[in-house]
């Protein structure tokens, strides 16, 4: 969102509106406490307030999940959000995998197949979330062909790119020879 930014351009505009209002001397080395009383008390409560928001946000940081999976609701139609929380999920049924803890591992997969699907939704060309979702059919859901799918069209696009720049780097060598 844009909060942040805009609070944070309103507050610096009201902070020169205040330094004009009040006289402050752009000039001084310090502001004098006792000539500016009004303005210094205002800036402290300005600075405050972005420390309490900060500290505030700071809740949905503990992790990269609560992180993921707040901002989501805001990000829900952008491609690498999704991913990333697709990635979060997976990561932690990797971790719930190795615990043995099936059922878990089988349910953050399972998340972690929608916000990936929702990534190819959104950017067909995500080669990492179709990684990820042959990862999940072949490693999870036991479905090889659907994890065919999928990644033969990565090995398809990447061998595009490689052909690609194969014959580019094969135009520039002969451009090279002829100039010789």
């Amino acid at each position: 969102t844009l909060f942040p930014y805009t609070t944070l351009f309103r507050s610096i505009v009201l902070i020169i509106v205040l330094s004009k209002l009040f006289k402050v001397n752009k000039m001084a080395k310090s502001i004098s406490l006792k000539n500016n009383f009004p303005f210094v008390i205002i800036l402290f409560s300005i600075i405050g307030l972005y420390s309490f928001k900060t500290i505030d946000k700071n809740f949905y940081w503990k992790s990269k999940l609560s992180l993921f999976e707040h901002d989501i609701k805001y990000l829900n139609n952008s491609a690498k959000a999704n991913d990333l929380l697709g990635n979060e999920y997976l990561i932690q049924a990797e971790r719930m995998k190795q615990k043995k803890d099936v059922f878990r591992a089988q349910k953050l997969a399972q998340k972690s197949k929608i916000y990936f699907q929702q990534a190819v939704a959104i950017y067909p060309n995500y080669n990492e979330a179709k990684s990820n979702l042959g990862y999940l059919y072949l490693n999870y859901f036991g479905k090889p062909d659907s994890a065919y799918f999928y990644l033969n069209q990565v090995h398809s696009e990447k061998k595009k790119k490689i052909l690609s720049l194969f014959s580019q780097a094969n135009e520039m060598l002969s451009k090279n020879d002829t100039d010789k």
